[in-house]
């Protein structure tokens, strides 16, 4: 598991992602297929009034694509298919029914910053 779930006392979800045994959140398919069922719990259930997306790393929200992944999966139509999957899971997110916030802590790149434009909001600390 890559992301945990928490709903608190005010119905508001928070999403930490934090990839174990890695120094840095990266975008693999497991990540967004797993990112994928958090986001239809939450639609699942209307009582969620607001979500937010963090990291439990010190110095990195999201680093992007797992770039070992494409180069593991040289078939274009595998890559075609995790790229897609992203643009599916980053749509989800822009079309919530409840607001999102991207609470950026630290690097925040390439598939990072797609994560954090489809919130409505976005905070930074650095």
């Amino acid at each position: 598991m890559n992301i945990t779930r928490h709903i608190d006392d005010d119905h508001v979800c928070t999403l930490t992602f934090d990839r174990a045994g890695s120094s840095a959140n990266v975008f693999d398919r497991a990540t967004l297929e797993e990112l994928d069922a958090h986001l239809a719990e939450i639609e699942a259930k209307p009582i969620v009034r607001g979500v937010i997306l963090a990291s439990a790393k010190d110095k990195i929200f999201i680093a992007g694509a797992d770039l070992h992944e494409f180069v593991r999966s040289p078939d274009p139509a595998t890559l075609a298919a995790i790229v897609d999957l992203g643009h599916r899971v980053f749509t989800r997110l822009q079309k919530l029914h409840t607001p999102s916030v991207a609470a950026i802590h630290g690097a925040c790149l390439g598939g990072g910053c797609e994560l954090a434009l489809a919130c409505d909001w976005r905070v930074a600390s650095t």
